[in-house]
């Protein structure tokens, strides 16, 4: 028996036993009886409230699965495929570097990335120190270089 239907079973044993309420012993009873009531509605709604919010749960979970699945697709994606789509040296590790003149002996650099964002090193061939200033620029990407 559900707790709603004990609490209506109780009601109607009160009723039938046509309890005086001007005796206290009769007002206590009566009065348990209904709290025993409101309790059992109050608990009936909870109920229904955590199925409606298990149902909910159970939806996020799914959709969240989803979206799981999408992201790992595309993080896979994109390290398979380092570069650009075209037959050139994007994503090949030996070729992402940024090359340069050095302004005092005029032999070719070739900056790292890790040099670059630290914006200044030494020339490997004369030893002269070099900065890079971009100003308020946004960083390089060594991997859209060919754009």
């Amino acid at each position: 028996m559900e707790v709603n239907e004990r609490a209506s079973y109780l009601k109607g044993l009160a009723e039938g036993l046509e309890l005086d309420n001007t005796k206290p012993e009769h007002k206590i009873i009566s009065a348990l009886i209904d709290a025993v009531g409101e309790i059992s509605e109050e608990l009936q709604q909870i109920r229904s409230y955590l199925v409606d919010l298990s149902e909910d749960i159970e939806m996020l979970d799914q959709e969240m699965e989803l979206i799981w699945d999408e992201t790992e697709d595309l993080l896979s994606d994109e390290s398979e495929d380092k570069g650009c789509g075209h037959d050139c040296c994007c994503g090949d590790d030996e070729y992402e570097h940024l090359e340069l003149d050095c302004p005092a002996c005029c032999e070719p650099v070739a900056i790292s990335e890790d040099m670059f964002s630290d914006g200044h090193f030494a020339c490997p061939h004369c030893g002269e120190a070099l900065e890079i200033d971009l100003g308020e620029e946004t960083p390089f990407d060594f991997e859209d270089e060919d754009e």
